[in-house]
């Protein structure tokens, strides 16, 4: 169910203990092969897909697509707010579900520049959402099945960054027609040290900040796209998907009686 598209006297039939899921995801450049829309894209994808999947017993929020980007800032184009304003943002929409009753709400990133806040959120906000046994989660898709997606990922290390072998998948899956294939490139990662250098599947032990500029020296890609293909992005999405219906399935489950 979209929220959005439902009236008033609609959520009169709707249990309150159905999961509500909000996509964070972001407007900024991802190379010169893809446009600034890739994170809300797959953001938007996956949110189809799991109303698809479980009809009534999901109720998808509007997504926000311009998020933290502020290390994207050195390419045109790219859109970002502040931390500070991404938070009082979730804050206010957290406060409106739990106004209207709800009491389980995962918020599904898709940008990797929204992590950090986005756990962030959980502890600012979490205390009062749960305070009457509500239940708020935050997860990003790349996590919530990473060894099964480290398994098919053909670049290894620093491959799957972004704008990389996934991202540039999924976009072949979902857009086919707006991956400017002529502009594909080779794998672009500058490394720094071993306790810093990392991937979307592959944390380093130390958070060190470096603009994307930096990290991508100057090409706005982080990862190998050049391995990318439609099929990885149908198998990305048939990992996926599953797993975050799981997640949202026991994100609603009566406590359990241990």
């Amino acid at each position: 169910m979209r929220w959005e598209k439902l009236s008033f006297r609609d959520f009169d039939r709707i249990d309150r203990n159905t999961p509500v899921l909000l996509n964070i995801a972001a407007i900024e450049q991802h190379g010169p092969h893809l446009p600034l829309d890739v994170d809300s894209r797959i953001g938007r994808h996956f949110c189809d897909l799991i109303d698809k999947r479980m009809a009534d017993n999901v109720l998808v929020l509007p997504q926000i697509k311009v998020c933290c980007s502020r290390h994207h800032m050195d390419f045109a184009g790219t859109l970002t707010v502040s931390h500070e304003t991404l938070l009082a943002y979730l804050r206010d929409i957290v406060a409106c579900v739990k106004a209207h009753g709800f009491k389980n709400l995962l918020i599904l990133n898709s940008h990797g520049g929204n992590q950090a806040i986005g756990r962030v959120a959980i502890e600012a906000i979490g205390p009062e959402f749960s305070a009457d046994g509500g239940r708020l989660a935050f997860t990003s898709w790349w996590d919530v099945a990473a060894e099964a997606l480290m398994d098919i990922s053909r670049t290894g290390p620093f491959g799957v960054g972004h704008a990389c072998e996934f991202e540039t998948s999924l976009m072949q899956l979902i857009a086919p027609e707006e991956v400017r294939t002529e502009a594909l490139t080779g794998q672009t990662f500058e490394t720094f040290a071993p306790w810093a250098d990392a991937d979307l599947l592959r944390p380093a032990p130390v958070s060190l900040y470096r603009s994307m500029k930096d990290m991508s020296a100057g090409s706005g890609v982080v990862g190998d796209p050049s391995s990318a293909s439609a099929e990885t992005g149908r198998v990305i999405v048939d990992i996926v998907i599953p797993a975050l219906v799981a997640i949202l399935t026991e994100l609603s489950a009566p406590p359990r009686d241990d």
